[in-house]
């Protein structure tokens, strides 16, 4: 009876050892063969969910600042800075400025950042300003909200229909509207043009 119980445990041991043998040298020669490739689509189905996650679309940021000012954001596409969350990388931007005395301010550009904290942005490429008769153009436009300052960078156009200027860079105090218009070289001027050329 004992050696019956003894033989019937080596049997099942190895048996059990000859599929276990079996079953590792099947994985091994399959990783080995060249047509195998591992069946990762759950690792990038995964990863695509974090990028999907991250990615945003049609937004919308709307705030009003102590003085009664609103101010919205619109843009089709953006996403989430990695390294800050509060910043928001946006793709084909709208913003409307509506100040206390209803004048509107439309801004449109191809690219910002928005601290959706703060509501500083700065917007990059291909910027148009436009207000009431007046029209901007330029590079980068930088609303600090916190600093009550707007600076503008890089070919700045402005029109107003009876005249205009060329410059390089913009800087506006948002309470007291002091501004500050020069070039990146001292030794240039900022060119204005009226209807009778320049002055």
């Amino acid at each position: 009876m004992l050696y019956k119980s003894i033989f019937y445990f080596l049997i099942s041991l190895l048996l059990f050892v000859l599929i276990y043998v079996m079953g590792f040298y099947y994985i091994n020669t399959k990783k080995n063969n060249p047509s195998y490739q591992e069946d990762k689509s759950l690792t990038k189905d995964s990863s695509s969910k974090k990028k999907e996650s991250n990615f945003i679309e049609n937004i919308i940021y709307t705030s009003t600042d102590s003085s009664g000012n609103k101010y919205q954001i619109k843009s089709e596409t953006g996403y989430f800075d990695k390294k800050d969350e509060e910043l928001i990388l946006m793709n084909n931007v709208n913003a409307e400025i509506l100040l206390k005395d209803k004048t509107k301010i439309f801004i449109t550009s191809k690219k910002a950042i928005y601290n959706n904290k703060t509501n500083d942005t700065i917007f990059t490429k291909n910027i148009n300003i436009s207000y009431i008769n007046h029209k901007i153009l330029c590079e980068e436009l930088n609303f600090m909200f916190t600093k009550n300052l707007m600076s503008l960078k890089e070919n700045i156009v402005y029109h107003n229909g009876y005249e205009s200027f060329f410059a390089d860079i913009l800087i506006m105090n948002l309470l007291t509207k002091e501004t500050k218009i020069f070039m990146n070289d001292n030794t240039s001027k900022v060119k204005f043009l009226k209807n009778n050329g320049y002055n």
